[in-house]
């Protein structure tokens, strides 16, 4: 039996919801600037020491086992996840397909002339974006040779990378 009525054990798994969200973007602000994740269009200086992020990393731990048990202490039962990370990422680079939809020569015409030369080679980065995109969704797709379980050669289901993926010639043609 709980000590709180059904209003006030749903206002603390409320705000217990909302303090693991944000610390989760506390958390993912410092990755994106780790190593290997850094995104050239982010706003922030990845300025985080890896004993900063490890360190974090376990008050994260230590605060979300804070709650857990806080919950359980109350009574609270925390719902099963509902949504499967998968779907999500697929939907997510669905939008990314929309988005790259627009992405033409005729939507640049609008803030004025372009180039045609310059008006193909956006087309063709497009094109390349939405094929690399939609390798992505592939990746995630179940039957696709992507949804190994451990032990299986995820390599030997990995596409083959574009001839000219290690092209570093910035003046290439197609960009």
């Amino acid at each position: 039996m709980s000590p709180l009525n059904e209003a006030q054990r749903r206002y603390v798994l409320t705000t217990f919801r909302q303090i693991d969200e944000i610390v989760s973007e506390v958390a993912e602000t410092l990755m994106r600037g780790a190593e290997g994740f850094a995104s050239p269009f982010s706003d922030l200086v990845p300025d985080a020491t890896a004993v900063q992020a490890q360190a974090l990393a376990a008050s994260v731990d230590q605060l979300r086992a804070v709650l857990v048990d806080a919950l359980a202490g109350w009574g609270i039962e925390t719902p099963p996840p509902r949504t499967g990370a998968v779907w999500s990422a697929r939907v997510h680079l669905g939008a990314i397909q929309v988005v790259l939809a627009d992405l033409k020569t005729s939507r640049l015409r609008a803030y004025g002339s372009i180039d045609p030369a310059a008006g193909r080679a956006v087309e063709e980065v497009a094109a390349e974006l939405r094929s690399l995109v939609s390798r992505m969704q592939e990746q995630l797709t179940p039957g696709h040779g992507f949804d190994l379980e451990g032990g299986e050669d995820v390599a030997a289901a990995l596409p083959e990378e574009p001839a000219d993926a290690g092209d570093d010639d910035p003046g290439s043609a197609s960009r």
